[in-house]
């Protein structure tokens, strides 16, 4: 029998369980709902200028 002491290390992106798996997938979300609700207030904030000739 061989001894291999050579172990695998873990690569970006590549998942090893699914606990993992889920929390990745919900920090990705509250990220984009972080993101959305960000943006949103800045399209807010913008929200009552207008143009030299009055347009929105």
């Amino acid at each position: 029998m061989k001894n291999n002491n050579v172990r695998e290390l873990a690569q970006p992106g590549k998942l090893r369980d699914q606990l993992t798996e889920v929390l990745r997938k919900g920090a990705r979300s509250l990220v984009f709902q972080a993101v959305e609700a960000e943006f949103a207030l800045f399209l807010q904030s913008y929200e009552d200028e207008r143009l030299a000739d009055s347009r929105k």
